[in-house]
């Protein structure tokens, strides 16, 4: 969120941070309460909310949380952690959608250079 401005125009911003649903598959035991997570979470981006299945540790396959993301970058396909034993984790993450971003016109969902032939 972005405070308001008289100056602000709306088509001059550039949209570059969007919540993300990210999956952290087979996630250690260990690693799954919510300060571990958000540890996890906020090397990635700003961690704002984790579904109701991983926060009452319903669901083991896999941990869940919305994360905003700065999408100008290409996305991690895996984070490293420090588990309790100080021995080093390369964690997977997944992502239920993967948004394209074109560096051309600073817009999400098309990718200049995939358009080209």
């Amino acid at each position: 969120m972005k405070a308001w401005t008289p100056e602000f125009n709306l088509h001059d911003e550039v949209l570059r941070n969007i919540p993300l649903w990210v999956r952290f598959p087979n996630l250690p035991l260990n690693c799954s309460s919510m300060k571990a997570l958000s540890k996890v979470g906020s090397a990635l981006g700003n961690p704002v909310y984790t579904d109701d299945c991983t926060t009452g540790s319903v669901r083991i396959s896999h941990a869940r949380m919305l994360i905003e993301m700065d999408i100008t970058k290409p996305l991690p396909r895996r984070v490293k952690m420090l588990d309790l034993m100080g021995k080093t984790i390369e964690q997977e993450i997944s992502y239920d959608w993967e948004p394209t971003y074109c560096n051309k016109c600073l817009k999400i969902g098309h990718n200049y250079n995939e358009n080209r032939i």
